[in-house]
């Protein structure tokens, strides 16, 4: 039996026997474009053109290929969550009642989330619906305090102007 010596990833080896040669093979460590070469031949040649390797070639595994995942779904109302955060930030009155829908909008999305992991994603979504929601409702809060704050103290001033409580 011939003696064997093969280029794999660059790296030479050998002397290997004609049957180890054929158990990398079937392995998959020399693959089909792999260079091989034996005493007696003019140059080194791929796996493919070794009538004696035909055998171990045609029972070889293929290439492993891979494979694609698909994404996922976004969960209904993980957008929703995420919009009615930024759109309450920026909002201020309104931030308090937007940030409310996205807390609930974000709820809603993890349960569908939580019940068909493999369907549904979003969870970057939802996380940003949270995040935001809290601050619009924050900050929706102090605008409301705000507000009614200018308008108790104008709608005091206005009554005293008006009743003659302040005289110049």
């Amino acid at each position: 039996m011939k003696e064997w010596f093969c280029v794999v990833g660059g790296k030479q080896f050998g002397p290997i026997s004609e049957e180890a040669l054929k158990q990398w093979i079937a392995e998959g460590r020399l693959g089909r474009a792999d260079k091989v070469w034996a005493e007696g031949m003019a140059e080194w040649v791929a796996v493919t053109a070794v009538p004696e390797l035909q055998n171990a070639i045609s029972y070889s595994p293929p290439a492993a290929t891979a494979v694609s995942a698909q994404p996922l779904e976004s969960a209904p109302g993980a957008v929703t969550s995420m919009v009615c955060g930024i759109v309450g930030v920026c909002l201020g009155c309104a931030g308090l009642i937007l940030g409310i829908i996205a807390l609930k909008q974000q709820k809603k999305a993890m349960e569908y989330i939580a019940s068909e992991p493999t369907r549904y994603g979003g969870q970057g979504y939802c996380t940003a619906g949270r995040v935001l929601g809290i601050i619009a409702i924050v900050f929706g809060s102090i605008w409301a305090l705000y507000l009614l704050g200018h308008l108790l103290f104008w709608g005091l001033l206005v009554s005293a102007v008006y009743s003659g409580g302040f005289a110049p």
